[in-house]
């Protein structure tokens, strides 16, 4: 029997409790990387949330695709992260709230089949054909393919968990998390002004839509924000904030190329605040290592770092492509 594209696509979806509880095992596992990551700092809960999502990512995505090795690795975060949410959880009720109302509304699109444009031609099309045909290595056929390996790599090894679901789970779970970031931030500045940013993105047209779907925008943002709470948090103890907003600002740059303009946005924190020249190069040597290793496929196959973008056709390749995919690459 010929399969169809509805076939394939229930052939790596999973029941919806499935998907969820893997997400929410997922998310925990960010924070407990985070918190052993902050050990010496228990109240950072946001930026070890967003460190730890930073680091467990860049380990979960070099992992082989074995559910036993992917789940191994992943649990005992999970349940160190479970243990120190706990407490948070209890301490700010109404934003717990806040965040299990987000979740089930996340849950409720993800369960749809994808839709959106980017999941159909990137952010799930690549992974998924990982996965089919075993190999990790870019299509010539598909020009976003060539993006950097990080979060392609890592969706594929989330999808032999938790499905095609938990993607998209992941992705929405990070919008609220957002909002509640602001808010915290912002309070410093007044609570109207706290609740004004949090309103102001949590009512974004743009934002909403991106809660749907899988759109790499929501961990650039993840990895911005916490950069700069990072900053702010560690400026003063020693060179823990040059190597955390490091790994957070080669983070964004490692999810697509435009990840550069939150990167960019940590470095002149570090340009204009830093008062020694070696907190500059430690942040600018752990931003290259967090973000140029994934480039390296690309350049590898193209000799092109940033390809799709500038980019001349593969002889014999992506010239006989979609010509409108080609064209949006551009």
């Amino acid at each position: 029997m010929t399969e169809t594209l509805s076939t394939f696509i229930a052939s790596w979806s999973v029941p919806w409790y499935h998907a969820a509880g893997s997400a929410l095992l997922m998310a925990a596992a960010f924070f407990g990387c985070g918190k052993l990551l902050l050990f010496a700092f228990p109240q950072k809960h946001f930026t070890a949330l967003a460190c730890g999502a930073a680091l467990f990512m860049a380990i979960f995505s070099l992992l082989p695709a074995n559910t036993l090795i992917l789940w191994g690795a992943m649990l005992p975060f999970s349940c160190y992260g479970v243990y120190r949410l706990f407490p948070v959880l209890r301490r700010y009720p109404f934003e717990t709230v806040f965040a299990g109302a987000f979740f089930l509304l996340t849950l409720a699109s993800a369960l749809l089949p994808p839709y959106a444009w980017d999941e159909q031609t990137y952010q799930l099309a690549v992974p998924l054909r990982a996965l089919q045909e075993n190999s990790f290595a870019p299509f010539t056929d598909n020009p976003y393919s060539f993006y950097p390996a990080f979060t392609a790599w890592f969706w594929a090894n989330s999808i032999k968990l938790g499905g095609l679901e938990l993607p998209r789970i992941l992705t929405g779970m990070i919008t609220p998390l957002l909002v509640l970031a602001v808010w915290q931030m912002g309070k410093r500045h007044g609570k109207i002004t706290a609740a004004t940013g949090a309103a102001a993105l949590l009512f974004c047209p743009l934002v909403l839509n991106m809660n749907r779907a899988v759109y790499a925008e929501n961990l650039i943002a993840l990895f911005t924000l916490g950069g700069i709470s990072a900053f702010f948090a560690f400026r003063k103890k020693g060179f823990y904030a040059p190597l955390l907003c490091g790994l957070l600002a080669g983070s964004a740059f490692a999810v697509k190329p435009t990840g550069a303009l939150g990167s960019m946005m940590i470095f002149f924190l570090f340009l204009f605040n830093a008062k020694e020249w070696k907190k500059l190069l430690v942040f600018c040597g752990t931003a290259f290592i967090f973000s140029f290793f994934w480039y390296f496929r690309t350049f590898l196959h193209t000799g092109n770092f940033f390809y799709p973008y500038a980019f001349a056709p593969l002889p014999g390749s992506v010239e006989h492509g979609d010509q409108h995919v080609i064209a949006a690459a551009q």
